[in-house]
């Protein structure tokens, strides 16, 4: 799986590599949202940075938005940070941040270039 989840008290990073497909996501989501831990969490970390190719077409993107609406009930207050430095990349993590806004999701969504100023804006 090019998804690996690490968790801690105040949250989980997806750490992601090489290709990443949509069902790589939905086994990942589904381990989060199954998780207990899942209620308490302050945020989630989509860390892009080592992803060289994503497979997810703009449907597979929009049903995993429709899934993650659909679980933010659990965790109202959760802030969530993709993490990406490829232009391409941020494209894709760019346009999740859309849906989820026009989605009227309640989740703080936003992108960075590092793992650093993801972690600022969760502190």
């Amino acid at each position: 799986m090019s998804i690996t989840l690490n968790w801690d008290k105040a949250g989980v990073e997806y750490f992601c590599s090489d290709t990443v497909t949509f069902d790589d996501v939905k086994r990942a989501d589904e381990t989060v949202f199954n998780d207990e831990r899942f209620d308490a969490i302050d945020y989630v970390f989509i860390n892009a940075l080592n992803i060289n190719t994503v497979t997810l077409s703009k449907l597979d993107i929009q049903i995993d938005v429709a899934n993650d609406f659909s679980h933010s009930f659990k965790n109202e207050n959760l802030k969530m940070a993709f993490i990406a430095n490829k232009p391409h990349i941020r494209k894709v993590a760019e346009y999740y941040v859309t849906l989820f806004r026009q989605r009227h999701i309640d989740w703080q969504v936003a992108v960075f270039v590092s793992l650093e100023e993801a972690r600022h804006w969760v502190s």
